[in-house]
């Protein structure tokens, strides 16, 4: 045996349980959804009918993504992104277990923000807030486990106030209306550009 050969194979197992230990990321497989099939909340291999995890993806017939989710023992788990036609992104969230958890944002074909919605087990959870193309609120509102409550908000094109109005519950307890160009009465609630 050639002196060389167990000081290579002693380096190679040194290697492998580094690798591992290092858990260097193996490929994630890729999946269209064709390839799959939704029983009882769970993606499934339509060759197997094991429970898919990695990337479902679909794409536009001339090939361009369309949308990309990661899934993991069947259920949307880590990044879901869809894409508009011309590639711009449209929208963006995380699940956690097949639902939806943290910020969910939505943009325009032009590449202008649209909204934001705070996500807590899939139902609306904390802010959400819509904008125009020019970035100026159209309308702000917090929810508690997918009921409205607190206050809502939305503006006139010229940035006054429209309306505002208190929930709780999901149901309105006080409200108020204005012309544009109005200014209400009592503390001026002031529209916010991000």
């Amino acid at each position: 045996m050639p002196r060389w050969l167990p000081q290579s194979l002693a380096a190679l197992v040194v290697l492998a349980a580094a690798m591992s230990w290092l858990r260097i990321p193996r490929a994630v497989e890729e999946a269209r959804m064709d390839e799959l099939e939704l029983r009882e909340g769970i993606l499934l291999r339509r060759l197997d009918g094991r429970p898919f995890s990695g990337k479902v993806v679909s794409r536009d017939p001339n090939g361009p993504l369309r949308s990309a989710s990661m899934v993991v023992g069947g259920r949307l788990h880590g990044l879901s992104e869809g894409w508009h036609t011309n590639g711009v992104i449209q929208v963006r969230e995380t699940f956690v277990a097949g639902q939806s958890e943290g910020v969910r944002t939505k943009w325009r074909h032009d590449g202008s923000r649209e909204s934001e919605a705070g996500i807590r087990g899939g139902r609306l959870h904390g802010r959400f807030v819509r904008w125009d193309a020019e970035g100026r609120p159209t309308e702000e509102a917090w929810f508690v486990d997918g009921l409205p409550a607190g206050e809502a908000r939305q503006w006139h094109p010229d940035g006054s106030l429209k309306s505002w109005c208190r929930l709780e519950d999901g149901k309105v307890v006080e409200s108020q209306k204005w012309s544009p160009g109005e200014k209400p009465d009592g503390p001026t609630v002031v529209a916010q550009t991000r």
